[in-house]
């Protein structure tokens, strides 16, 4: 499937991509290898979701039902915005992906679904962890000036959730030495996002014994020792929105405790890019051992 044809623009025209390729009437194999290329490339709810949709009505055996279908859940938990609401309703999609996924791997002993599992789990977490700090800030922007302040200098105390993402990645991440490169760079990267959150929460919390922002590198993540090795496009990308939101953090006066600024540096986190590139770890992983 080459690449030009996810080069588009908008989601009316992903729409129109799914309609040129029903009329071409490929069989359900050929619209699964253009869903998996379709989640490879990011495009998960306009246009892999449509397509798997199609191939879950024709399974002929319960586990490649349950396959598709949980491929449907993590479709449709690619956040269309920004918002609690989004990001609850992520949660929910991934954990019902999850109990698919689980059911899987108590009747597939070979297949590599253990990792769906627990990268599914890492991403629940994730946005849930996410979803807590911003339900915390949608608070303080109700308080008065007074009461405002004084949340802000306690947001250290809600790091709990994303310390738990982070330590889920860890664990995965120690766990997969078995994955390619790409997914384990992917993996790094998460839990450098998680960390960064953590941090600037931190700072929020105590400006002078805040922990510093940790400095972002592809030499720190390990797994590029290899000779002449190029992170793809994606990876490429998501390490490059990090560098971008740590300088924006690093920038930031450290006596100007706004939560605006917290607000403003996971906005970055959660561009539909940075989704896209936050789920192209468990696409490159699944994608390479079901070929």
């Amino acid at each position: 499937m080459p690449s030009s044809l996810f080069n588009q623009p908008n989601d009316k025209n992903l729409a129109n991509l799914v309609k040129q390729i029903n009329v071409n009437k490929f069989n359900f194999w050929t619209l699964y290898q253009i869903s998996r290329s379709a989640i490879r490339f990011g495009y998960w709810r306009y246009l892999a979701l449509p397509l798997l949709e199609q191939i879950q009505t024709s399974c002929e055996s319960i586990e490649t039902e349950l396959w598709i279908s949980s491929l449907i859940y993590i479709c449709k938990a690619q956040p269309l915005a920004f918002s609690i609401e989004e990001f609850a309703s992520s949660e929910s999609n991934l954990q019902f992906a999850s109990l698919n996924l689980k059911f899987l791997v108590s009747t597939e002993k070979n297949q590599p679904f253990s990792f769906c599992v627990g990268y599914v789990n890492c991403l629940e977490s994730t946005f849930r962890g996410i979803r807590s700090i911003l339900t915390t800030l949608k608070v303080i922007n109700l308080l008065n000036s007074e009461k405002h302040q004084a949340v802000i200098q306690s947001l250290g105390q809600f790091c709990n959730p994303i310390i738990e993402a982070r330590q889920h990645w860890v664990n995965l991440c120690s766990k997969s030495f078995d994955a390619d490169t790409q997914t384990l760079l992917q993996m790094g990267l998460m839990i450098r996002m998680c960390l960064m959150i953590e941090q600037y929460l931190s700072i929020l919390n105590d400006p002078v014994v805040g922990t510093k922002l940790s400095e972002i590198s592809m030499e720190d993540l390990g797994e590029n020792t290899q000779k002449n090795f190029k992170p793809s496009a994606q990876t490429q990308g998501f390490f490059e929105l990090l560098c971008w939101a740590r300088n924006k953090l690093s920038s930031t006066n450290s006596v100007d405790l706004d939560p605006i600024k917290v607000i403003y540096f996971t906005t970055a986190i959660g561009r539909p890019r940075s989704i896209q590139n936050i789920f192209n770890g468990f696409a490159s992983y699944s994608d390479r051992r079901h070929n």
